[in-house]
This record gives structure tokens, sequence and C-alpha cells, in this order.
């Protein structure tokens, strides 16, 4: 990308540089275009204001040389170059103080029939647009041409020279009689627009320079944010690629740790199974033989030691329901406990769940008292839940009270008389309010 981009600013450069050259030349070129044509046309309107002039002046004496010529007795060599001499001395009195450096005149023949440069006489022109432009049509014809000036007779410098021919025609007729051709020497007026080109040409470059050297700098900073960006962007892909890199190998972390948890998981279920099958063996072995043992006291007559062995009965089954629930994998899994919903007398749940609860309370000489509404009859809930809550509450209280007292109050709430509501105050250590607020975050517990 950068050496394109380098590429591209070279090729700007080179392609720029020549369109300049290129529009200097060609404005430049235009610009002479204009000039020359200027000149051309200045130049005609003075040489025709001098051959009109010129004309007046002098044509009755070349009417009587080209009639002369025209007849059988041409002119006699004295006459010729009396009339020669004549036609000098008309011409360079109208010449004198202009740049005409030559005066020809043709007959309709295209013959030269007088001329400043006398060597010229006789001669005859043989362009085609002379002929059909100035002696077919009488049309004003210009042009300009170089030729060779000898300065001295070891030097020789270029002139620029314009002509002009000029259709000359009797007063009052539509014939042309002969062509006056005028010659004028516009070599300074012409190196003045060749230097003036110069100049333009120089001055335009210069200017399209500074253009260009402007549109180069834009180009060069436009460039140096191109190639920020490009690098930017390198930078953004190489943090990229590392982001990627760190999130396959994290892929793979989390991966191995899935697999990890995943033998966790069969490591515990396998566990779980295991220690239901150990655990409710012995605990329904309990359950059975306390129930014999009840059934045999009842026989017998010893209904103290009977309820005794019913209590004993009630803590096993209770136990057992609740390592069921523990060692139920698919519950906790799951995130969740099913509740067993049934209509209870409260009464008689509660009577059992103080009998489970008094020894505890004996053991720390403890007075365990119970306070039920006469409006609390039953209520619909799991049994087995609610023996498991207020058992855990009551054994709390017990474990952290000594010789005080544990009460069980149960009373309908106000605001609210579909709630019933359990509570449980004891006389112990108690707890201040900065551990009261963790009591339902799970394994906390106050020292």
């Amino acid at each position: 990308m950068e050496q394109r981009q380098t590429n591209l600013v070279k090729s700007f450069s080179l392609t720029s540089l020549l369109a300049v050259i290129i529009a200097a030349i060609l404005l430049g070129w235009m610009y002479r275009s204009l000039a020359v044509d200027e000149l051309k046309q200045q130049g005609e309107i003075n040489n025709v204001t001098l051959a009109t002039t010129m004309a007046n002046a002098i044509w009755p004496q070349v009417r009587e040389v080209i009639d002369t010529v025209s007849e059988k007795n041409k002119l006699s060599d004295e006459d010729k170059v009396y009339s020669i001499n004549v036609l000098d001395q008309s011409v360079k009195e109208i010449i004198q103080a202009t740049n005409i450096i030559k005066v020809n005149i043709f007959d309709v023949s295209g013959k030269i029939i007088y001329s400043t440069r006398h060597d010229q006489i006789g001669q005859k022109n043989k362009n085609e647009t002379f002929k059909t432009t100035v002696i077919t049509r009488g049309n004003i014809f210009s042009g300009m041409s170089s030729q060779k000036s000898k300065a001295s007779q070891h030097d020789a410098n270029e002139q620029t020279v314009l002509y002009s021919y000029l259709p000359v025609k009797p007063f009052g007729s539509d014939d042309i009689e002969g062509v006056l051709a005028i010659y004028s020497d516009v070599t300074a007026t012409y190196g003045r627009i060749q230097q003036s080109q110069f100049n333009f040409i120089i001055g335009l470059i210069v200017i399209l320079a500074l253009v260009y050297v402007a549109l180069f700098t834009v180009v060069r900073r436009a460039d140096a944010v191109i190639k920020k960006q490009s690098n930017d962007r390198d930078g953004y892909l190489h943090e990229i690629e590392s982001i990627n890199t760190d999130l396959d190998d994290y892929s793979k972390e989390l991966a191995l740790a899935r697999d990890q948890a995943l033998d966790a998981s069969k490591a515990k279920s396998i566990f779980l199974a295991n220690m239901s099958h150990e655990l409710r063996t012995p605990l329904n072995a309990i359950i059975g033989y306390s129930e014999m043992m009840s059934e045999e006291m009842a026989m017998e007559g010893r209904d103290s030691d009977a309820g005794d062995l019913t209590k004993i009965k009630l803590a096993g089954a209770h136990l057992l329901s609740v390592i069921n629930d523990i060692l139920d994998l698919s519950k906790i899994e799951a995130g969740h406990m099913e509740l067993h919903l049934e209509d209870l007398n409260v009464k008689a749940a509660i009577e059992n769940i103080v009998e489970t609860a008094t020894p505890l309370a004996e053991k720390g000489k403890n007075i365990l008292s119970v306070s039920i509404g006469d409006d609390i009859t039953s209520m619909f809930t799991d049994l087995t839940r609610l023996r498991q809550v207020l058992l855990n509450l009551l054994s709390n209280a017990c474990k952290f009270t000594s010789n005080g007292e544990i009460s069980l109050d149960v009373h309908r709430q106000q605001d609210d008389p579909d709630l019933i509501v359990f509570t449980v105050t004891d006389t112990g250590v108690g707890m201040d309010a900065e551990h009261l607020e963790n009591i339902f975050e799970a394994f906390k517990q106050v020292d």
C-alpha cells in the first residue's frame, strides 16, 4: 500500500510538471499567433494606406509605362532608365522615413514592370495565390516571410518582411490595371513579439510552477494522512489479531474448564449416589427399629418409653427427608427445590416440632415456650420444609442460649391475614447490626 501511494505521488509530480510545460507552450503559441495576426492586420492597414497614396501619386507615370510596354514599339533603354529614375524619385519621396524596404509594380500578367530593386524588373510572380486572389479576384493579399539581409560584407541578418499586394483599378472601373506591392521591414516589431512571447511563457511557467508546488504540497499532505491512516489501520489489525489470539487461548481455557467441570460433576454424581446408599441404609434401619421398639413398649404398657421412641422415629424420618432432598442430584443441579404442598394441622405440626426441639432446650437448661393464635387451625404448605426451617431456628436458639428462655410465636400477619408468621425469640448472645446483614448469605456465620 505504501509503495503504491509513493508511486502515485511520483506519477502526479511527473504528470503535473509535464502538463505545466505543455500548457505554457500552448498558451505561448496562442499568444504569439494572436500577436502575429495583429501585426499582420496593422501592417496590412499601413501598407494599404501607403500603397493607396503611392498609387494616386505615381500611377499616371506607371500607366504610360504599361501602355508603352503593351505596344509593339518597346521603350528604348534610355527611356526605360528615365522612367525608372522618375518612379524611383517619386517612390522614395513617399517611403522615406518609413519601414518600407521595397516596392514592386506588376502588370496584369504578373510581370514586374518596376521595382526599387532594379535587378528584379522583368521577373514574373508565379505564385498561384497571387494570381487567383489579387489579379483574378481583385482582393488585397498580405503575408510574412523571412529573408537574409546583408548588414555588411561579412554579416547577414535574418529579416522579417511583411508584404501586401494591392490591385489598382482605374476610377469608375472594375478592371485591374496592375498590382502595387509594398514590402515592410517588421523585424523589430516581430522581435518584440518574440521577446514578449518569451517573457509571457516564463511568467506563465513561474505561475503554473507555484500552483504546481501548492498542489504538490496538498498531495504530499494527503499522502501523509493516508499513510498515517494505513499505519493506524495496520496497528488496529495487529491489535485485533492479538485479541483474536487471546480469545482463542481463552476459549481453550474455557473448554478445559468446562471439561473439568463436567468431570467434577460426574464425580459429584457418583459420590452423591454412593453417599445416598451409605446414609439411607443405616437411617432406615434406625427408623425401623424405633417403630418395632415403640410397638413393643406400647404392648407392654410402657407409654413413656414408647413416646421417646416415637420422637426418635419422627426425627429420623425428618432427617431422611432432608437427606433425600440434599442427595437428589437433579434438584441440586436445577437450582431449585420442589415443594410438596398440602393442608396440615398447624398445632399438631408445631407440637411435633417442639417435641423434637425440647431435648436441645433442656440440654442448655433453657425454657421452651410456644404461643399459637386461636384463629390458626390449618395452613397450606410443605410440612417437611416447615419442620426444617423451624428446627433450624430452634436448634440455633438452643445452641447460643444457656439458662435462658426460648419462645416460638405463631400468629397471622396484620396487613395480610392469609399469611402466618412464625417468630423464634431467645435470650442468648444475640447478634449485632453488622452481622445481622449477612444472615441470609451462604456459608456465613457469627463466631
